[in-house]
């Protein structure tokens, strides 16, 4: 998942660095403490804080509020200058949060040329994790640059930008990817050489680095477990030890061991619910077991910390597990959430056409109609994967069920040849077996008569 900070929560003025302040109308007090005054821009701030915050917990963040609350933020900044800078930058949070992505963007490019460096820094990063949300990893990985080239002890600009490259890379990406990977971690380890953020990232690009590189995966593998004993080991946060944790599970999986591979995905979880990817891998462990329950608790839970560009495999996931629970109706509308894309995916078609398959294997005595539409089902599929030679197999399984289904459909149509076609298999057996009984008569013959030309000829 793309870790975003809250930008603009720390102040650039004063000396408090976690009050931001207005100089002209806040004060310092004797302890170094920024003093608000009432009626201040600061006081507005912090009072528009804790209605976003109250409606947060609330629930009660709706859309148009989030509008709302935004646009008095960037008046801030608009108003008062530089100072409140950090609440266009929270603007842009705010709007993220609540889906808006294009109108954080815009609140952020409007005004970034102007902006200072550091919080130039901070809105590069954001914009960064935008397009990566948007599915635009180039844009993102170029904003996340910039960001760094602004402020290189940004480290969570640094953390988003691996990660996305990490993806890259576990997706087939270039050498450049796996080299940059290994620059940004280097330089991370000179800024922050205590930080296990380094080291659990570290080991995720070993366990990448195994799969895609075979001839290296033993020491790929041994470096990872010793960069994930090392957080194991510590005093870090335990939202890091709980990403070690997942590592660790997936290493056991590419071993071939399922169990220790799901125990150590729910210690991740115990350790920090929020982690979704824990949940994912371990609802695809439950479900090979036929966990279908769990499975679904566990994917319906990460649905608001899933990242975006993992929500697709876990639709599918839930899709599935919802199937194994008999719950066709719910799981018909997970794949329609995952079909109104456009064009839509030939594996998500092929699964929705499996399920109305089970749908019909549950029918006592389905009816022509019935088996026409899941044939049909697989016609789609069929017209889906046409000129796409990565989904030929989907392809060929899909041309199966249809030949199934369209046998089946001619058997409930032609119910007399189905009859004499029994009836010409029965008559089949018999001649067979009486063939069968009456071989050894007629071969004995045949040697009565070899033996009595045998004499004759003498």
């Amino acid at each position: 998942m793309i870790l975003l900070a809250m930008p603009g929560c720390t102040a650039r003025v004063g000396r408090d660095p976690q009050v931001p302040g207005s100089p002209a109308e806040d004060g310092v007090g004797s302890e170094g403490e920024v003093v608000v005054v009432a009626g201040s821009p600061t006081a507005e701030w912090m009072a528009l804080r804790e209605r976003i915050d109250e409606a947060r917990e609330n629930g009660t963040l709706t859309a148009e509020r989030c509008t709302a609350w935004a646009d008095e933020l960037v008046a801030l900044h608009l108003h008062h200058g530089e100072p409140y800078v950090g609440a266009r930058l929270e603007s842009a949070a705010l709007l993220r949060s609540c889906g808006q992505h294009g109108a954080a963007q815009a609140r952020l490019t409007e005004a970034l040329e102007a902006m200072p460096r550091w919080a130039r820094a901070e809105a590069l990063d954001t914009l960064g994790v935008l397009a990566h949300e948007s599915g635009d990893d180039g844009a993102a990985i170029a904003h996340l640059h910039a960001a760094l080239h602004a402020d290189p002890a940004l480290l969570e600009a640094r953390n988003n930008l691996v990660r996305i490259l990490m993806r890259i890379y576990e997706a087939g990406g270039s050498d450049f990817a796996r080299d940059d990977i290994l620059r940004q971690l280097d330089s991370w380890r000179e800024l922050a050489p205590d930080d296990p953020r380094v080291d659990v990232l570290k080991a995720r690009f070993e366990v990448i680095r195994a799969r895609r590189e075979p001839a290296a995966a033993e020491a790929a593998q041994r470096e990872a477990k010793l960069a994930l004993a090392l957080v194991l080991r510590g005093d870090g946060p335990q939202e890091v030890k709980a990403e070690a944790f997942v590592l660790v599970g997936q290493l056991r999986l590419d071993q071939g061991d399922d169990t220790t591979a799901l125990r150590a995905f729910k210690y991740a979880l115990e350790l920090d619910p929020t982690q979704a990817s824990a949940s994912l891998l371990a609802a695809t462990v439950l479900l090979r077991t036929r966990g279908f329950e769990e499975a679904r608790h566990l994917l319906e839970a990460a649905d608001a910390t899933v990242d975006p560009t993992e929500e697709r495999t876990r639709l599918r996931l839930l899709a599935v597990a919802l199937r194994g629970l008999g719950r066709f109706d719910d799981a018909a509308e997970v794949y329609e959430r995952l079909l109104s894309a456009e064009p839509p995916e030939p594996l998500d078609l092929y699964n929705r056409a499996q399920l109305e398959l089970y749908r019909l294997d549950r029918e006592p005595a389905p009816h022509g109609k019935q088996i026409e539409r899941v044939r049909d089902r697989f016609g789609e599929v069929i017209a889906a994967t046409q000129g796409h030679a990565e989904h030929a197999e989907l392809e060929r399984r899909a041309r199966a069920e249809q030949r199934t289904l369209e046998e089946l459909l001619y058997d409930l149509s032609h119910p007399d040849v189905r009859h004499l076609d029994a009836e010409a298999a029965a008559l089949a057996k018999r001649e067979r077996e009486e063939e069968a009984k009456e071989r050894p008569r007629l071969l004995e013959l045949e040697r009565r008569a070899r033996a009595a030309h045998e004499r004759e000829t003498r």
